[in-house]
């Protein structure tokens, strides 16, 4: 092992010492209470009424969209005395799940989730269910940034990962970009704040989130994420990142689409961009519809347009719908790229395949 991964290594260790939390359990596969009956769920549940906070995480297919299904909710409770993570099989189960929903619905237990948007979505269209007093730690991530500093070229850098360098940094473009923030999914999340090493390689067919049994790797996978929005909770304790306003902040954030769940068409409700009014708001301000989220939003979240810089068939909309085209446009390039190099090495192959057969230099021909 280098130095540096040495050092990185050990830095890790004694980050997750201070945090009481066993550096296997990142690594290690998950053990899981499966809820599929009405035994198994009324002792979870009984167990989990008893908690002050727990970790949320749901699983499906298409969670949370048009059309979507809900197969598993995960719950973790948060105390070190309770290490248990229950799977209750909403497909599975024939008892009545009331038990379950006043669980998720009682203000005096805290809901800790990592993007809670879907699953906020597929609970409230598909059960009536609105999960309330939530933190989200997407959330509590962005403001992190805040919170350590972060520098406008590291925002750019985070930016990039989207859009072009030259549209997050030619002066012509890049003020559209001043309020444009990428977010991260849960294993970049905790790499990023120095609670993994590396970003957990999970797969998993998501198509198959419906078929019963549910084979042993999904179930582990879907314990496996309500363990690390635990750590990822703790580290973001440690470190100050959850503050007074967090909670109101993430109840809208995980309510965004109590409207409509999204169609998988609609792209200005499906980007890895955060929506506007949810950290920064101007409550005084006169509000307008964006045409593009259809969300009311105050008068700062729509740019002022300069010459052609905004699209005409994108004008009056939101920062974040008129940025979701050029998301997409950059996924397509990276698609045609990710082709390109494809056909390259696959035409490539067929060359020295062809030369092994001919006969290369110096070889007698067959």
């Amino acid at each position: 092992m280098s130095k540096p991964a040495e050092s990185s290594k050990n830095e890790l260790t004694e980050r997750l010492a201070k945090l009481n939390i066993d550096p296997t359990r990142l690594t290690k596969t998950p053990e899981y209470n499966l809820c599929d009956t009405e035994a198994s769920f009324s002792s979870a549940v009984s167990l989990l009424q008893t908690c002050s906070s727990i970790a949320i995480d749901c699983e499906g297919l298409n969670l949370g969209r048009d059309g979507g299904t809900l197969s598993l909710v995960c719950i973790r409770p948060t105390s070190p005395q309770k290490d248990q993570n229950f799977l209750f099989d909403i497909l599975a189960l024939t008892c009545s799940l009331q038990p379950l929903f006043d669980l998720l619905t009682n203000q005096d237990i805290l809901k800790i989730l990592y993007d809670g948007r879907m699953d906020f979505s597929a609970l409230y269209h598909g059960f009536g269910v609105k999960l309330v007093n939530v933190i989200d730690l997407q959330l509590a991530d962005v403001k992190s940034r805040y919170v350590r500093g972060e520098t406008r070229e590291r925002q750019s850098q985070r930016q990039r990962r989207c859009f072009s360098f030259k549209q997050v940094n030619v002066p012509r473009n890049a003020y559209k970009y001043d309020d444009v923030h990428v977010l991260q999914g849960l294993g970049p999340c905790l790499v990023d704040h120095q609670c993994m090493s590396t970003s957990p390689k999970k797969h998993v067919d998501h198509e198959t989130w419906k078929e019963r049994p549910l084979s042993p790797q999904h179930l582990q996978y879907a314990a496996h994420d309500v363990v690390l929005i635990d750590i990822l909770h703790s580290c973001f304790l440690q470190d100050g990142y959850i503050d007074s306003e967090l909670p109101s902040q993430s109840q809208l954030y995980v309510s965004l689409w109590s409207d409509a769940p999204p169609h998988p068409d609609n792209i200005f409700r499906s980007h890895p961009l955060l929506p506007l009014d949810i950290l920064k708001t101007s409550p005084s301000s006169p509000k307008m519809t964006c045409p593009g989220c259809a969300r009311l939003l105050s008068l700062p979240c729509f740019p002022i347009r300069v010459g052609q810089s905004i699209p005409a068939h994108l004008a009056n909309h939101c920062s974040i719908c008129i940025a979701v085209p050029q998301w997409l446009h950059r996924l397509q390039v990276r698609k045609e790229q990710r082709e390109k190099q494809k056909d390259l090495k696959e035409s490539g192959s067929m060359r020295g395949e062809s030369a092994t057969i001919l006969g290369g230099p110096g070889e007698k021909c067959v």
